[in-house]
């Protein structure tokens, strides 16, 4: 049982550590540099893809195309 004495929590239900800078410059360097899906850097760090998909396009980081592979190779006649 929590101390009564206690300040109550200003972020109830919403972890502070998402909001760093270091951890948002961590997924911003994961994404950009490493190519990690944020699926990836999501279940690298902890936390749930709406959270990188969010700490991510709160940095205005652009995003790449969904998907991958779909290219086809060029048929040769």
């Amino acid at each position: 049982m929590p101390d009564s004495d206690a300040a109550p929590s200003p972020t109830i239900g919403r972890p502070v550590r998402w909001r760093t800078a270091q951890v948002r410059d961590e997924m911003v360097r994961r994404y950009l540099q490493h190519g990690q899906s944020l699926r990836q850097i999501a279940g690298a760090l902890g936390c749930s893809y709406g959270t990188v998909h969010v700490v991510l396009t709160t940095a205005k980081v652009q995003f790449r195309p969904k998907g991958g592979g779909t290219r086809r190779k060029r048929r040769t006649s």
